[in-house]
């Protein structure tokens, strides 16, 4: 009985990809096979992977680009970065609305049908 070779995640990350993104964070130049930063902005070696992440303003800014792999680098810089180097996610800027503010919202709706 033969085994199969295990497949390899192309969506793992591998030590380079670790050291580019933590040369990121402490804002020096590094690349490697599927990432590449000059200090100031973390892009990805294939289509769509541009701008991952970026500094502004003395934070880190990871803008939605909808990519699976770019959400796990992301995530990775989360883990990495301290917490004050991040910046306010967009719903931490735009917070919810009070529970009252919804609760009116909702009687309105349902006083006009």
């Amino acid at each position: 009985m033969t085994t199969m070779p295990a497949k390899s995640n192309p969506k793992r990350q591998t030590k380079g990809d670790v050291e580019v993104i933590k040369a990121f964070i402490e804002q020096r130049s590094a690349s490697g096979k599927k990432l590449s930063t000059d200090g100031v902005r973390l892009d990805g070696h294939w289509m769509g992977g541009n701008k991952i992440a970026f500094w502004k303003g003395g934070k880190i800014h990871m803008p939605d680009i909808g990519s699976k792999t770019a959400d796990q680098i992301q995530r990775s810089i989360r883990t990495f970065a301290a917490k004050v180097d991040l910046a306010m996610s967009e719903l931490e800027e735009n917070p919810a609305p009070s529970p009252d503010v919804r609760q009116a919202a909702i009687a309105a709706r349902l006083a006009n049908p």
